[in-house]
């Protein structure tokens, strides 16, 4: 059960008891004096024994939004919400005060819910009060969820009714939400669910990306960059795929653990943009700050691209002959390659920069991302909790500190836990700044100096993948991250664009993280799992790295059930992803068998070693055998006080490794897994994918890290 829950189970069950009318009169008695908008932001209530309809139908100081929700409906039943908020379940309501609607309303010419209807069309006014009704309410009822404020977390796990997530920003003495309004009621605990009251009315964003440059003038110099070069023209301005018909397959036979199984019910699209403001060029590129004009700071800012293209980029020479350097508007031209470097097609709110650090075992999570930008073959380097690692009882001074594309090598006299971090960095990249932007399907995050990539630095990089972040889709439609879920998610064929079926048999869902279930949560990398069941044959496109020589090996926790597979890797140049020809894959050797704990290729616990020397050589005689131990760092909190590498037992996680290739040109690897089994209850868990140059695994000068 989910820690959250020990509570208010408790309470459901106290509700139903005899004594609580007469509790739950006191409580009303004693509180109904405080009736006004003018609301101590410090302020408790206690249970009521009354559902969040009946308390908002009490309460003066809501009667506006008390209003609202008697005159929305529902999209499903067509029924007021009222009727919802009435009923038993889960629900977490955020009322604006009185005061607070009288504001929002004010932008729209009344001061009344009747006068919306004077000032505007009926069906425009139903769709004003159907937005601030379904903005303030998440309905949780299918995973018997509420959010009190002990439980806040950066940002709620469930959406709400409106389909937004809400973000939130701890003040110390309350909560901001959405950077739009703060709580100042906190925690009345209601018979269905509990309420907090608001100072102002959340409201969700409308603006679009071209209307961003125009309202924050601060980033002139990136909004004219992004005009020129028509990147802008690349990004999803669709927030939704409004034809995607969501897949009614009964799943039922994978249901386990009283864990529910859904199907995605919509498809959007999201993009994330890292903008500096026109002080930061100023500050880096001389030229700017001595221009006079537009045309002189353009000649600044595309003496530096240049700069970078020819010193980063393999085919600059091929690209130039060809006549792209002033082709502004060519994913080839250097320009727009230093634009579209600022950009993902994946939704990365503030929250989640450091997100998959939580539920995570203090000092084994490692919060290190790669996301594929806009620009051609390229990724971008995320580093959070104070370049790269969580610091030991938390006395980094600044605990959300992130920074893109940090550079140098692990400074040992730095290292904190027993030479286990190895991979902090010396030298910050570019900090994401707090100052960041909604849009309507994206966010702006400002960033502190010019972002661009050392190439040097990322052939450095042994790249960990975790299968949760393999495609945008599953972060755009909020499956990621969602530890209070405890539930599997069924992708139908063709939802992730990053991953193809072979078959029509396949089945590929993710088991969310149950990080704060008894009696624990997942023995895997950043506490999820993906599963690949029924006759399986599939491809993943991994991320794009730089050419080189790698070796790739596939995370899992081995599992009597979990059968064998043949695993296949391949490239660009002998993969068409489009038509979906993956005939010249070249096999991984013989199938894989992902029954075998590790313990059965020579796995010893690091503790049974006495010397560091001792504990390498029982890696090397592991990797002999083609099996690694999991990674020293990020795993589910699950009770115990083992990291993923010192679990050799049971659901043991392991690394095998599938083989090396070579890159001929920046691009990404392929890799394929088909199932040696006819057997529909056989399963292949896949975690994580690594892929490690050859400066780390193939270099005498330097063992590769016990990470």
């Amino acid at each position: 059960m989910d820690k959250r829950l020990t509570k208010k189970g408790f309470l459901s069950l106290l509700r139903r008891r005899t004594v609580l009318p007469l509790v739950a009169l006191l409580c009303l008695f004693l509180n109904y004096s405080c009736t006004n908008d003018d609301i101590p932001s410090d302020s408790y209530y206690t249970f009521t024994g009354q559902t969040i309809a009946d308390y908002l139908a009490s309460e003066p100081r809501f009667s506006m939004y008390d209003e609202i929700i008697h005159r929305a409906t529902q999209s499903v039943t067509g029924a007021s919400l009222v009727s919802l908020l009435g009923s038993y379940g889960y629900y977490t309501c955020f009322a604006p005060t009185d005061s607070a609607m009288v504001d929002y309303l004010e932008q729209f010419g009344c001061e009344t819910i009747d006068g919306l209807y004077d000032v505007m069309p009926a069906a425009s006014a139903d769709s004003i009060i159907d937005l601030v009704a379904k903005m303030h309410v998440i309905s949780s009822s299918y995973n018997a969820t509420v959010y009190e404020t002990q439980y806040f977390d950066q940002k709620l796990a469930d959406a709400n009714l409106y389909d937004k997530i809400i973000y939130v920003t701890n003040l110390g003495d309350t909560y901001r939400l959405n950077d739009q309004a703060t709580v100042v009621l906190r925690d009345v605990e209601l018979h269905n669910g509990v309420l907090h009251g608001l100072d102002h009315v959340l409201t969700p964003s409308d603006m679009k990306f071209e209307d961003f440059f125009e309202q924050h003038p601060k980033f002139s110099i990136f909004g004219r960059l992004c005009e020129l070069t028509e990147v802008a023209n690349r990004i999803n301005t669709v927030p939704e795929d409004y034809g995607y018909v969501p897949d009614n397959t009964d799943y039922s036979e994978f249901q386990e653990h009283d864990l529910h199984i859904e199907a995605p019910q919509a498809l959007k699209f999201f993009y994330t943009v890292f903008l500096e403001s026109d002080s930061v060029y100023g500050e880096k590129l001389p030229g700017v700050r001595a221009a006079t004009s537009w045309e002189d700071t353009l000649e600044a800012v595309k003496d530096y691209a240049m700069e970078w293209f020819l010193r980063e980029y393999d085919d600059a020479p091929t690209v130039l002959q060809a006549g792209q350097n002033e082709n502004w508007a060519s994913p080839d031209n250097y320009l727009n390659r230093f634009v579209a470097y600022h950009i993902v097609n994946k939704k990365i709110a503030r929250a989640d920069f450091t997100r998959y650090t939580l539920a995570m075992e203090q000092g084994y999570n490692h919060a290190r991302e790669y996301h594929e930008t806009l620009a051609p073959n390229t990724i971008l380097y995320v580093s959070a909790l104070a370049n790269g690692h969580a610091w030991p009882d938390g006395v980094d001074p600044d605990p959300n500190r992130v920074t893109l594309n940090p550079k140098g090598e692990f400074d040992k006299d730095a290292i904190w836990r027993d030479d286990k971090d190895w991979s902090r960095p010396k030298e910050d990249g570019p900090i994401v700044l707090p100052t960041t932007y909604t849009t309507e399907n994206g966010f702006f995050h400002e960033i502190g100096d010019l972002l661009t990539f050392t190439r040097e630095e990322f052939r450095g990089h042994r790249f960990r993948i975790d299968l949760s972040c393999i495609s945008p889709e599953i972060q755009d439609n909020d499956f990621r991250y969602k530890y209070t879920q405890q539930g599997r998610i069924v992708f139908p064929q063709g939802y992730l664009q990053n991953v193809k079926f072979l078959t029509t048999q396949t089945v590929m869902f993710m088991i969310c993280p149950n990080t704060n279930a008894s009696p624990g949560g997942y023995n895997s990398h950043e506490a999820d799992e993906m599963f690949f069941r029924r006759n399986y044959d599939f491809v993943l496109r991994l991320p794009p790295v730089p050419a080189g020589n790698y070796e790739v090996r596939v995370g899992f926790s081995s599992s009597d059930h979990r059968g064998c597979a043949q695993f296949y890797m391949g490239n660009d140049a002998n993969c068409d992803w489009e038509n979906e020809n993956f005939s010249s894959m070249v096999p991984c050797g013989i199938p894989v068998d992902l029954t075998q704990i590790v313990a059965n290729f020579g796995y010893v616990a690091d503790s049974e070693f006495s010397s560091e020397e001792e504990i390498q050589e029982n890696d090397k005689n592991m990797r002999n055998q083609g099996r690694m131990k999991g990674p020293n760092s990020w795993r589910g909190a699950n009770g115990n006080d083992k990291n993923l590498r010192d679990i050799g037992t049971g659901h043991s996680p392991q690394r095998v490794i599938l083989g090396r290739t070579t890159l001929p040109e920046d691009g990404s690897i392929y890799v394929r897994a088909r199932s040696m089994v006819n057997n529909d209850g056989i399963e292949l868990m896949m975690d994580y994918i690594e892929i490690c140059p050859d400066n780390i695994f193939d270099n005498p000068e330097k063992t590769e890290p016990r990470d």
